[in-house]
């Protein structure tokens, strides 16, 4: 049963949120704005077979991303399983793989120093853990592609700032790689948090903060990109954010670049807007299927559990009470 209050206070969000950006410019005007004072937009070419294949010089492009599930209950009574793939557009893959669990003295060791290093309890840096983990994963997985199969490209999915955050040695050692290969890099957020382009526009006093994810939405055309000015938006930042609509889908992604091929960003956005199927919700082809290769579904979880765990040892550790229950 839904409480009526419920019902009343979503009714209510749903108002504020229809009035979210009363007074605010209209899209013609925000264009204009964005156009005028932030940087250029930009309609991108859907390049054809021949034009990639010069354009790469044949070399092949690879799709990273990370996955990560676990089997348990509640802290400390479970396990995670993650995962990092690099997936090279000629059918060859390095795949990497790590356990962690607080149930193991050493990894409880682990995360009982990061704790303390955050000031915090082990059970609540257990979050900061895993995206730890992760990233540094996903970068060895980049990393051992590069030295492996020198690729033209690499496509990360997801934005560069987490990489600088919780792997920043692995981090570097991936540029330095790539850069010194000819490697072009392009991290594709699908859901951007960032909000220069609303702060640039004087839009960051307003309450609540407006951001760059809802300032795009609908604005942008069908294969269109906005690259900003670098220095008028972000600033004293080791790469570069544009931003682009790959489909029809009205929502745009924001795409980082390295500081040092910022030059390359448009000609790298026409090549992931020539691999994104028009019907989709726009993000690149080959992330997609990484993303759908990569991932441990819940039932592959229950499945490595059942065959690699004694029943009792399931029993007593990683059964939550609550699945005993009869209704």
């Amino acid at each position: 049963m839904i409480a009526t209050k419920l019902n009343e206070e979503l009714k209510k969000i749903n108002v504020e949120l229809k009035n979210r950006f009363t007074g605010f410019l209209s899209k013609t005007e925000l264009r204009q704005k964005l156009a005028d004072n932030l940087g250029n937009l930009k309609e991108l070419s859907n390049l054809n077979a021949e034009e990639i294949v010069k354009w790469t010089g044949g070399r092949p492009v690879a799709a990273v991303d990370g996955s990560v599930n676990s089997v348990g209950s509640v802290f400390p009574y479970i396990i995670y399983l993650l995962q990092a793939q690099a997936m090279i557009s000629d059918s060859k893959n390095e795949v990497l793989a790590e356990i962690f669990s607080p149930l193991v003295p050493e990894h409880y060791l682990q995360l009982s120093n990061l704790a303390e290093e955050l000031q915090t309890l082990p059970e609540q840096a257990v979050m900061q853990k895993k995206d730890l983990v992760l990233t540094e994963l996903e970068l060895a997985a980049a990393i051992r592609a590069v030295q492996t199969y020198h690729p033209f490209l690499i496509l990360f999915d997801g934005g560069f700032a987490r990489f600088e955050r919780y792997a920043f040695a692995a981090w570097q050692e991936y540029q330095k790689l790539a850069l010194a290969g000819g490697v072009l890099t392009v991290g594709v957020i699908e859901e951007a948090k960032s909000f220069g382009l609303a702060t640039a526009l004087g839009l960051s006093g307003s309450n609540p903060q407006v951001y760059d994810r809802e300032l795009l939405f609908g604005l942008l055309q069908p294969g269109e990109a906005f690259l900003p000015d670098f220095g008028n938006v972000i600033k004293k930042r080791g790469y570069y954010t544009a931003f682009a609509r790959f489909s029809q889908s009205p929502q745009a992604v924001a795409c980082d670049f390295l500081d040092e091929q910022q030059g390359q960003a448009e000609q790298i956005m026409n090549y992931l807007y020539a691999i994104t199927p028009s019907g989709s919700r726009g993000i690149p082809l080959l992330l997609d299927i990484v993303d759908a290769e990569i991932k441990i579904s819940h039932k592959e979880m229950e499945m490595l559990a059942e065959v690699c765990l004694d029943s009792d040892i399931r029993e007593k550790y990683l059964i939550a009470n609550r699945k005993r229950r009869d209704f």
